[in-house]
C-alpha cells in the first residue's frame, strides 16, 4: 500500500515524515544549543577547507565556544564562518533553514548544496564548475540584518531550491561586511527524513 501524502501549503508531506531541528544561537548561555546539531560542522577560514577539522557543539558547550563562530566576537575576525549540515549524508530527504540575528553590522551569507562524498564532508574545495563534488549555490551573498529572518530551502518561503541529485551537504558561509561590535547570529535548520 501507497503511503499517504499532505500537501501542507506548497510542500508535499508523507505521512510518517520524521523532521528534526537543530538550532545555534552565538549568545550562548543555556539557550545556546537547542535540538540537534550533533552532526553539523563549524569552522573559521578563508574557505570551506575549514570544515575538514571542523568543530561540533553540542548542548552544554562553553558559550566561548558557540561566540568564536556566531557571536560578533568569532564574525569579527578574520575568514569567514563555515557551517555544514549534513542532508542526505545523515539520512535526511529535504531541509529548510531559518537564520536571524542582531549584530549591529550586516553579514553575507552564501550558501551550497553537495553531492554526498562518500558519508562525509572531507574538506575538498567547492566546486562549482561541474566537477566531481559539483556544487549548487543557494543564496549567494544574501544580506542579512537585524530587520528580517533569511529563510530558505525546498518549500522555503523566501528563496526556491532546485537540485538533481541528492543534496548530501548544506555548506553555509557567513561573511562579514564590516566588523560587528555586539549581538550575534541564530542558525536554525530543519530536516526531513
Amino acid at each position: 500500500m501507497a503511503q499517504k501524502k499532505y500537501n501542507v501549503g506548497v510542500q508535499e508531506v508523507e505521512a510518517g515524515s520524521v523532521y528534526t531541528w537543530g538550532y545555534a544561537n552565538g549568545y550562548g548561555g543555556a539557550s545556546g544549543i537547542k535540538g540537534d546539531v550533533s552532526d553539523w560542522l563549524f569552522a573559521k577560514g578563508t574557505d570551506e577547507s575549514a570544515l575538514a577539522n571542523g568543530t561540533t557543539l553540542y548542548a552544554g558547550i562553553a558559550t566561548s565556544q558557540i561566540a568564536q563562530f556566531l557571536g560578533f566576537q568569532g564574525v569579527s575576525t578574520s575568514g569567514s564562518t563555515w557551517i555544514a549540515v549534513p542532508i542526505a549524508a545523515a539520512g535526511y530527504r529535504t531541509f529548510r533553514v531559518n537564520m536571524t540575528g542582531n549584530l549591529n553590522q550586516d553579514v553575507n551569507v552564501t550558501g551550497w548544496l553537495m553531492p554526498d562524498a562518500n558519508g562525509e564532508f572531507n574538506g575538498i574545495n567547492i566546486s562549482t564548475s561541474g566537477g566531481p563534488l559539483f556544487a549548487q549555490a543557494v543564496v549567494t551573498a544574501e544580506v542579512l540584518n537585524s530587520s528580517a529572518p533569511l529563510q530558505f530551502g525546498p518549500g522555503g518561503k523566501d528563496l526556491t531550491v532546485f537540485y538533481a541529485g541528492p543534496i548530501g551537504w548544506l555548506v553555509l558561509q557567513i561573511a562579514k561586511t564590516t566588523n560587528p561590535t555586539s549581538g550575534n547570529l541564530r542558525v536554525g535548520v530543519e530536516r526531513q527524513r
